[in-house]
C-alpha cells in the first residue's frame, strides 16, 4: 500500500501544500524503504525528511536495508526472485496497462489476418476495466 504513496506525492504537486509537521507525521508510518523511495520522489519530501531527526534515522536505516540487499542479492543469488517480486509491486500499475495494450493488439493483428484470409472476422472481445 505504501508503495503508491511517491507515486501520489508526484503526481498531485498540490498535496505539498501541507504544513511540514503534518507531512513528517504522516511520513512516520512509512516503512525505511517506502521513506526512501519517498524521499526520492520529490526534493520538497526529501527536505521534510531530513528537517525532521526521526525521519532522518530512518532514511538513514532505509539507506543500510538497500546496501544490506544489494550485497545479499551478489553474495546469494537465489535472493533475486525476492528483489524481482518487489519491482514487479512497483511496476504494478504500469503493467496493467501495459498488458491491456499487448492483448488489443492481438486482437488487431488476428483481425488483419482474417481479412487477408478472406475469411469471417473474429469476434471482437469486449475489454473489461480493471
Amino acid at each position: 500500500m505504501f508503495q503508491i504513496l511517491p507515486v501520489i506525492a508526484a503526481s498531485y504537486f498540490n498535496l505539498t501544500t501541507l504544513p511540514v509537521e503534518m507531512w513528517s507525521t504522516i511520513l512516520r508510518y512509512l516503512d525505511p524503504l517506502s521513506l526512501l523511495d519517498v524521499a526520492r520522489s520529490t526534493t520538497y519530501l526529501l527536505n521534510v525528511c531530513q528537517g525532521d531527526p526521526m525521519l532522518r534515522k530512518q532514511l538513514q536505516r532505509g539507506l543500510k536495508e538497500e546496501k544490506n540487499l544489494a550485497k545479499d542479492l551478489i553474495a546469494n543469488p537465489r535472493k533475486i526472485l525476492i528483489a524481482k517480486r518487489r519491482l514487479l509491486a512497483k511496476k504494478a500499475f504500469h503493467n496493467v496497462f501495459e498488458k491491456k495494450e499487448i492483448f488489443t493488439n492481438i486482437l488487431k493483428r488476428k483481425a488483419s489476418r482474417d481479412l487477408e484470409d478472406n475469411r469471417r472476422p473474429t469476434k471482437k472481445v469486449k475489454l473489461c476495466r480493471i
